[in-house]
């Protein structure tokens, strides 16, 4: 961790997320880091104050890594920073390892000549869960089968193109509901991964 790392502050007992830098650092006595947007916090004053703990994450180098600290002192008049106290322990927060976000993502799953339209309802960067819209559960029923091979294409939010991918369908679940095909990728463009990467990193801080 440097100075001007992008952080993501969470006071406890709050649900924002909010957005900081680090500013400083002094080794094994304290951080100092920006004043986060606390005014988008209700009753900011009850979190923030001396002693209390709060909850860091920071992107780099392609991982995620969080650790926890408390307030030391802070001047939201004047210095516009927070001091904190350098963390005991920092947590490397490892993404391949089949972290799955929750979402919905437009998907469409291409089999043989065949155009089936769906969403992703989660995804990690080993995979996904899609579930077809119910319009199309009855026509591409025959379609789908486990451990056979599909292309499929994706989008993601800021991301102005569809993403392609080659993947095999691990499980598959039929109900009234519809069709629900759990997805392994086995083939991505770098390009691909980098853009999914992003995406699964930002969605963890």
């Amino acid at each position: 961790m440097k100075v001007g790392t992008k952080l993501k502050i969470q006071i406890e007992g709050s649900k924002a997320k909010l957005e900081s830098e680090l500013m400083g650092i002094e080794d094994n006595q304290f951080l100092l880091i920006k004043m986060p947007p606390i005014y988008t916090v209700i009753n900011a004053s009850k979190f923030m104050y001396k002693g209390k703990t709060i909850f860091v994450r920071y992107q780099t180098k392609g991982s995620v890594f969080g650790f926890q600290t408390h307030i030391i002192a802070f001047d939201s008049d004047t210095e516009k920073t927070i001091s904190v106290a350098y963390p005991n322990e920092i947590e490397n927060y490892d993404l391949r390892k089949n972290r799955r976000i929750d979402c919905y993502l437009p998907v469409n799953v291409i089999v043989e000549d065949h155009v089936v339209h769906g969403g992703i309802i989660n995804i990690s960067e080993e995979g996904c869960l899609i579930v077809i819209d119910p319009a199309e559960s009855e026509s591409s029923k025959d379609l789908l089968k486990i451990n056979d091979d599909i292309n499929m294409s994706f989008q993601l939010p800021g991301v102005g193109e569809d993403l392609y991918v080659t993947a095999i369908q691990k499980n598959l679940v039929m109900s009234m509901e519809g069709i629900r095909i759990g997805i392994q990728f086995v083939d991505m463009d770098l390009k691909v991964q980098a853009k999914l990467h992003n995406f699964i990193a930002k969605a963890v801080i």
